[in-house]
């Protein structure tokens, strides 16, 4: 599948389930977290906070679950449950790791939009893919998450590039809608083969893959 590239000097990532295999670890941080205050995932947890920043997440559990802890140490909670699992445990997805390389090498520019901790995914790439990624932007940083797109708009600022310079890789409706507003294309990435997601994606995205390797540039 090729990927029309000639207009496009900037490449803007989503961390969790664009590029990384990380989502099943979140589900587990769920059902473990709410475990410790004897509480259950209720059906429509995922769905509902799909795109919040990390913050708008702290916020919601703290008033959907009446949770003893502030938003801030729910988030300190988190990071805890996760960062070695992170550091050990989450790989790439398919072909992820080398796709950024070969952009690296045609002289794109790749920045980082996401809605995890911004601390976090600098050490991923620091130990897995150091020196590849020019920006960093986390939807904490923002006002709003996705699919506001400030965060993307702030990504395509760090790497000195205007909106219509960039294309976007995102595996949520709410990227890809984020995306779409900032004025910037976009690939979906499938994580899961969620059909409602898929049929969305066609109306918002250039083209949709499940694995990176599909992709020529």
């Amino acid at each position: 599948m090729k990927l029309d590239h000639e207009n496009i000097d900037g490449f803007i990532f989503d961390f969790d389930g664009t590029l990384v295999d990380s989502m099943d670890l979140w589900v587990g941080i769920d059902h473990i977290y709410l475990g410790r205050f004897g509480l259950t995932v209720p059906p429509d947890l995922g769905e509902t906070i799909c795109g919040m920043s990390f913050h708008e997440m702290s916020r919601y559990f703290k008033k959907r679950f009446d949770l003893p802890r502030t938003p801030e140490q729910i988030e300190r909670d988190w990071l805890d449950l996760s960062y070695d699992q992170y550091m050990n445990s989450v790989p790439f997805k398919p072909g992820a790791r080398e796709f950024l390389y070969k952009l690296k090498k045609k002289g794109k520019k790749i920045a980082i939009a996401t809605s995890n901790h911004g601390g976090v995914v600098k050490d991923y790439f620091n130990k897995y893919a150091p020196d590849i990624i020019d920006g960093y932007c986390h939807a904490g940083n923002t006002s709003r998450g996705k699919p506001d797109p400030e965060v993307f708009l702030n990504a395509a600022k760090k790497l000195g590039l205007t909106p219509s310079k960039c294309i976007v890789f995102e595996d949520t409706y709410e990227g890809l809608l984020g995306a779409k507003r900032a004025g910037m294309r976009s690939v979906a990435v499938d994580d899961c083969g969620d059909k409602k997601f898929l049929k969305r994606a066609e109306e918002l995205s250039d083209i949709i893959i499940k694995d990176y390797g599909e992709l020529e540039i």
